[in-house]
């Protein structure tokens, strides 16, 4: 099984912005494939391709993970790693203290289980991921640079997900939900 776990985003202010984004990036020619807005979320640690005989532990260690709900302000484009040279494009989350605790505790309790990710946790939406280099003008940053969500949303529980990957993109279930609070 290929898992994650994510905050999911269910905000109709969320997925307009993130196909307005999208279409900027189709009109400025750049080969990209992209998110579709009804899976949206925050990846709070990205697991991989397990055993399945693990997702029981893996249950287990985050039913011990405890932390309040998250209030996140959703903000601005931005890319990794820069968005004059864009390779993935995202929407900026701004955490508060608990979505931050809640990131080092799922990490913490998940340790020795999946890929372990060494790059710090820099929470997101991902929009696109760009298939060829891209080096975008000025004009172009300032026109991706323009596009800003500014919601505030609260997040009330994080779930570990399953991820089918197919032609047509991914298809994620939810292997289980815990409550935040």
């Amino acid at each position: 099984m290929r898992l994650f776990v994510a905050l999911d985003i269910e905000s109709e202010n969320v997925a307009k912005k993130v196909l307005q984004t999208q279409e900027v990036i189709r009109r400025l020619g750049v080969r990209a494939t992209y998110v579709d807005p009804s899976l949206l979320h925050i990846t709070l640690r990205f697991i991989g391709d397990v055993d399945d005989s693990l997702t029981d532990e893996i249950v287990d260690r985050l039913s011990r993970v405890r932390a309040g709900v998250c209030r996140i302000h959703v903000g601005g484009v931005g890319a990794f790693p820069s968005l004059d040279r864009p390779r993935v494009v995202f929407i900026e989350v701004d955490p508060d203290e608990n979505l931050v605790s809640l990131q080092r505790q799922v990490a913490s309790v998940l340790r020795g289980i999946g890929q372990e990710d060494r790059k710090p946790f820099k929470p997101h939406i991902t929009v696109a991921r760009i298939k060829q280099y891209t080096r975008l003008g000025p004009r172009d940053v300032d026109l991706l640079s323009s596009i800003n969500v500014g919601e505030t949303l609260e997040i009330r529980s994080f779930r570990l997900k399953s991820s089918i990957l197919t032609p047509k993109g991914p298809i994620y279930r939810t292997v289980k939900e815990f409550p935040l609070g």
